[in-house]
């Protein structure tokens, strides 16, 4: 059995170079998790982008707090409340012409029209309680 011969310096520095400088092929261990993660998370949320300044200027805080914008999908933007007496005054406030501003003033992705939901919201982090994001927070 022959010995391996040792690389002469200029060979073994080469090596480590090649090592460096050559292209790595991708990871793809999560890439079956992409598609899944566009669909469900990265396309709602720039969706919701558009709406939430405009959910700050026409709903009065007192609301905001106990409702969560959930989805904007075939123009129906659904909002989940905390409680039915939140749902309540909130689908009074849409009924009486809030819906109608929010879709007029959205210049984004149609909306059509909004439903409310009655569910529980998020508990927000003690540092994340003073924030007014009406999506929750951050991923």
């Amino acid at each position: 059995m022959p010995t391996p011969t040792p690389l002469d310096p200029a060979d073994a520095r080469l090596k480590r170079l090649r090592g460096w400088r050559t292209l790595r092929s991708p990871d793809q261990s999560l890439n079956f998790l992409k598609k899944q993660f566009k669909r469900d998370i990265e396309r709602p949320y720039k969706q919701l982008q558009s709406i939430v300044p405009l959910w700050h200027q026409l709903v009065p805080e007192t609301l905001q707090q106990h409702a969560r914008l959930e989805s904007l999908t075939r123009g129906i933007l659904r909002v989940t409340v905390d409680s039915s007496a939140h749902g309540y005054e909130l689908d009074r406030l849409l009924r009486n012409g809030l819906e109608r501003r929010l879709i007029t003033a959205h210049k984004g992705p149609a909306l059509r029209r909004i439903k409310l939901r009655v569910g529980p919201l998020p508990r927000r982090a003690p540092d994340a309680a003073t924030s007014t994001d009406p999506i929750g927070p951050s991923l």
